[in-house]
């Protein structure tokens, strides 16, 4: 049995930590002994009972958890995350974190060690998993997920040293994969493309719990949209086609589900545009699943995705899609999902809403093109090799 390690942030609501939970709920635990150190593991409960889960410690969690978090926590713990973040902004997360990881270590050796989480950039406390699997753990293997477009990164000095140690780089598309090597050529030969895991199964068993939310209007054709409110996820077009389509007379509720840094400035502009009544901000949900189960059309207008595991969670419940171009997006839905700009949006939204023989005849060719078989498959290349 090959033993396996994989490092991550936390499970907290997000795109990677749901990726990552599916992944350990295939995974074969005849073939792989597998031990999971989250930095911040507080909630652990959706883990696969087969995973060990190794104890963190203060700091980790600490470096793991969110400003929000930690507001809730005691005044020492908050207080230290600022001061760290304020020190990683001045000196470099590279520096900072070099000097937290000596007083942290992994026991034992393993077959595969992994880096489940990507850093987010050079000045941030969301740094270091690369970092902890190249000096804190012995394995024979050592692995890095990316789960980012690299078209819409730097390269840097720091990440180049990080790969070079690395024997092979996970990417979540081909079309990833793809940019990854134009910005880093010289690691063509350890890229590898492992596409994300999606559990149908659990997605419409958890699609079942009731919605108690009152806004959340059963009678009207409902869009919804997903993710951080912040400047990649492009909440502003939406606004645009909603006071459009306010303005064309139509009837319907656009929900967002999500927080982030610019829920505040954007809230502000519905008001302004007197589109509350109509484009509504239900704030984080721990189990998105029966919002997207009872919406009509779920569109994403983010300017860049590695996956977009939203839009197939959504095909997965019969829900359609339509989102704004992105590279990875024609290898995962049919081309009549995918608009060019926002006013091909716009319009595809109109007759949808227009007309419902549209919107049913769109629906039926909404479609996932990807097998769960070819992920297993390639998860199974990347624990065994």
């Amino acid at each position: 049995m090959r033993k396996v390690l994989i490092v991550s942030d936390s499970t907290r609501v997000g795109g990677i930590q749901k990726s990552l939970i599916n992944m350990l709920n295939l995974i074969d635990y005849k073939k792989y002994s597998i031990d999971l150190l989250l930095f911040n593991d507080n909630h652990t409960e959706s883990i696969n009972n087969n995973v060990k889960i190794l104890p963190s410690n203060k700091l980790l969690r600490i470096i793991g958890s969110t400003s929000e978090e930690l507001n809730n926590a005691n005044l020492l713990d908050c207080s230290l995350r600022k001061i760290l973040s304020f020190l990683c902004r001045v000196f470099g997360s590279n520096f900072i974190f070099s000097f937290l990881y000596k007083f942290i270590s992994i026991d034992g050796k393993y077959d595969v060690a992994i880096s489940y989480s990507n850093n987010v950039n050079e000045k941030s406390m969301y740094f270091g998993y690369n970092k902890f699997v190249i000096e804190r753990v012995k394995a024979y293997k050592k692995k890095c997920w990316i789960h980012v477009d690299y078209l819409s990164r730097k390269r840097t000095k720091i990440e180049e040293q990080e790969f070079l140690k690395m024997d092979e780089i996970i990417l979540v598309s081909n079309a990833c994969k793809r940019n990854f090597e134009m910005v880093y050529p010289e690691f063509r030969n350890k890229t590898r493309v492992v596409y994300n895991m999606v559990n149908r199964n659990d997605i419409i068993k958890q699609s079942d719990e009731k919605i108690s939310n009152e806004i959340f209007d059963g009678n009207v054709f409902k869009i919804i949209s997903i993710g951080r409110i912040e400047k990649n996820k492009n909440i502003n077009s939406q606004i645009l086609i909603a006071y459009k389509l306010k303005q064309a007379g139509l009837k319907f509720k656009w929900y967002v589900i999500g927080n982030g840094n610019d829920f505040i400035k954007i809230k502000k502009e519905i008001l302004k545009l007197n589109i509350d009544d109509c484009f509504l901000l239900l704030g984080e949900k721990k189990n998105v699943y029966p919002y997207i189960n009872s919406s009509s059309l779920l569109v994403s207008t983010s300017l860049s995705e590695s996956f977009g595991l939203t839009i197939v969670e959504a095909l997965m419940l019969n829900v359609p899609i339509l989102a704004l171009n992105y590279p990875t997006l024609k290898e995962l839905v049919p081309q009549d999902c995918i608009c060019d700009d926002v006013d091909q949006l716009y319009q595809k939204i109109l007759l949808m809403l227009k007309n419902k023989k549209v919107y049913n005849s769109y629906r039926s060719k909404c479609q996932y093109l990807i097998n769960n078989s070819i992920v297993i498959k390639q998860i199974n290349d990347v624990l065994g090799d």
